[in-house]
């Protein structure tokens, strides 16, 4: 049976979120959050969720399959320098109680004779003022390296995370 304890957790309002010293004494890593931004704009814009590993700058590649309307889309990006997660953050120009909620799921995050998968999924939902509020979001990424996770960075790519947003990462000791 599988066993998850939490290895860090970070709260709070600031321009980002770091998880540094991350140990390599679990099979897998699980994250999961709630975010807004405090960036100032009107509604249906978008504010993205970014995120370096190690503080690389170079060898990301993703795909996402994401829906904001009736007509899912998707996409894909290769070699660059920083991972645009592409879901929407919730901000100023959206209803003020409303929040995005992510799982990360990083298998094999400490083995050197592989790249890093990361799994990845979100979603909110929006108020029935504006249907463009909401979003439903897929991503699959691969870091070309085999060098073992050790630090995670998240930012919003307009603004600052919120006071009530938060993020959780866990050790799991086998796949559950």
């Amino acid at each position: 049976m599988a066993t998850m304890e939490v290895i860090q957790n970070t709260s709070g309002s600031g321009s980002s979120y770091t998880f540094s010293s991350i140990p390599a004494t679990y099979k897998n890593l699980y994250l999961v959050g709630t975010v807004r931004s405090t960036h100032s704009t009107s509604a249906g814009t978008q504010v993205k969720m970014q995120m370096k590993v190690n503080s690389a700058t170079s060898g990301y590649v993703w795909r996402y399959l994401y829906n904001t309307t009736t007509v899912p889309t998707g996409g894909a990006n290769w070699g660059a320098a920083i991972v645009d997660l592409d879901f929407r953050i919730p901000h100023a120009g959206w209803n003020t109680l409303q929040y995005n909620q992510f799982e990360m799921w990083i298998p094999d995050y400490s083995v050197s004779t592989k790249y890093k998968n990361i799994i990845y999924r979100s979603g909110n939902l929006g108020n029935s003022g504006n249907s463009n509020e909401f979003s439903l979001m897929l991503n699959a990424v691969l870091w070309e390296n085999t060098t073992a996770i050790s630090n995670l960075y998240f930012a919003p790519d307009n603004g600052n995370f919120d006071t009530y947003s938060n993020m959780t990462l866990y050790g799991l000791n086998e796949y559950s």
